[in-house]
């Protein structure tokens, strides 16, 4: 199973809630280590997932004081803020 830590925050309007997770597993019969991140947005008419290989850049997560989720003040994006690369999605609420 499955072994993560992440970072959640609500958007400022309150509609949103963006998420991204560290997640590491052995394979059951190799042993072999696999690692990924999955990222979230999710709220009203919104529903984006993404899963990709980790990025490099600062530790996340429950036991850090290092945030990666940046919303829009008016809630319309949220951005995922790495030093090597930076995920934007839309949320339409400023439309």
């Amino acid at each position: 199973m499955p072994v993560g830590t992440g970072e959640e925050r609500r958007s400022p309007d309150g509609r949103f809630t963006a998420s991204v997770m560290d997640y590491t597993e052995r394979h059951f019969l190799t042993g072999k280590p696999r690692r990924w991140f999955e990222f979230r947005v999710t709220g009203p008419g919104v529903a984006h997932k993404l899963t990709s290989t980790p990025f490099p850049g600062p530790y996340f997560g429950s036991r850090s004081s290092t945030r990666v989720i940046a919303w829009e003040p008016d809630s319309s994006a949220v951005r995922f803020v790495f030093p090597s690369a930076e995920l934007r999605f839309e949320t339409g609420a400023a439309k």
